[in-house]
């Protein structure tokens, strides 16, 4: 199985929403639906014996944070040629601190 760094991105990208999700205290209040353009991160998600062990402790906060989130779904759209969301999915995967801010 090859793993991405575009395909750790966008795992810890889930993760960010569920945990801002929670901190927003959003929980019970309303679904949350996280839409991603990568299958395989999606088929990680639903399928836990295909998961990468390199990042098994992501996938155990992720699914730890969905269980606390309740109504919790995931949906794959196209990917849509955007060479700057690749960019920043990249350069968000190399940073050693993660900045979160919602409004």
């Amino acid at each position: 199985m090859h793993c991405s760094g575009l395909d750790f991105a966008e795992l810890l990208a889930m993760k960010i929403v569920v945990d801002v999700f929670i901190e927003a205290g959003c929980m019970g209040v309303m679904e949350l639906v996280l839409e991603s353009n990568s299958r395989v991160v999606l088929n990680w998600i639903v399928n836990p014996i295909a998961r990468p062990r390199v990042w098994w402790e992501t996938f155990l906060k992720l699914d730890r944070a969905a269980r606390l989130v309740g109504k919790l779904s995931f949906y794959h759209i196209e990917r849509v040629d955007n060479s700057m969301e690749a960019l920043l999915a990249k350069e968000g995967a190399n940073r050693t601190e993660i900045f979160k801010a919602w409004w």
